[in-house]
């Protein structure tokens, strides 16, 4: 797999930044209502007044391509309301910064260079970018609702479909015991097309009174990712600048497009 490939399904892997079987005996008739579940999700986490006090997130670990044996140091910065800051770095990829300042989404490697994102991709990774969008759930998607039962490692959960308010829906799943998520199947739509993306959350850690994923699992074009926390800190004192726009991003902004010469 070349570096470009290989750095397109990593991209992929983090922004989604996220085999199931029906369970018999549970009709459209004894389904809680989304609203209910995604509540539930919320409380079971921490609590809205819990999320509330957290202003901005740091996660460090790593990622392992599990078929080609790679592994890559990842860090994200992530702040209210919707900034986001990813570092992603191995001797196989390189180093591949992707961020957004709220407003403009970009992606720098030394392979492509510098790009500024456009179209339902840059609609697609500003709503993922949120903090904590699953609990800030109604703020976000315009519809949600419960359509079954479904078995999610072994074990049965409650599939809801969140439709954003400018994009395709996603399916989220909700471990029926604990109330946590432990899904998410999305599609993600980039220059290499829209491409389904399955993610698989566990692990769950209690860092500042809310409960996180500290273990992802993400299948992306039959590819498996494992995506392993270190650490995790909140309410951090972050530069400045930790979101501000590369220069070379900067500059493909400033740059004006050349007119037409006009003909004599």
């Amino acid at each position: 797999m070349n570096y470009r490939t290989s750095k397109m399904i990593v991209c992929l892997g983090i922004v989604a930044i996220l085999a199931t079987g029906a369970f018999a005996g549970d009709s459209e008739e004894t389904l809680p209502p989304a609203e209910k579940i995604l509540d539930a999700y919320v409380e079971a986490t921490g609590g809205t007044d819990a999320y509330d006090q957290v202003s901005n997130r740091v996660t460090r670990g790593s990622m392992a391509l599990v078929a080609q044996g790679v592994s890559m140091d990842l860090t994200l910065y992530a702040s209210k309301p919707g900034n986001l800051f990813m570092i992603v770095e191995s001797d196989a990829t390189g180093k591949i910064e992707k961020g957004t300042d709220g407003e403009v989404v970009w992606e720098s490697s030394a392979m492509m260079g510098p790009q500024i994102k456009e179209g339902q991709e840059k609609t697609d990774f500003l709503r993922e970018a949120i903090l904590d969008k699953y609990a800030r759930w109604r703020e976000i998607y315009a519809d949600a609702e419960c359509v079954g039962v479904e078995a999610v490692e072994g074990e049965p959960a409650y599939k809801v479909i969140l439709t954003p308010k400018d994009g395709r829906p996603q399916s989220l799943y909700f471990d029926q015991a604990s109330k946590l998520l432990v899904k998410v199947a999305l599609t993600v739509e980039n220059p290499m097309g829209v491409i389904p993306v399955e993610t698989f959350l566990g692990d769950y850690r209690k860092v500042d009174g809310l409960l996180l994923p500290y273990a992802v699992r993400v299948v992306v074009m039959g590819q498996e990712r494992l995506m392993t926390t270190e650490s995790i800190e909140q309410n951090v004192d972050l530069p400045e600048d930790r979101f501000g726009l590369p220069d070379e991003i900067r500059a493909l902004i400033d740059d004006e497009p050349s007119e037409a010469p006009q003909a004599g």
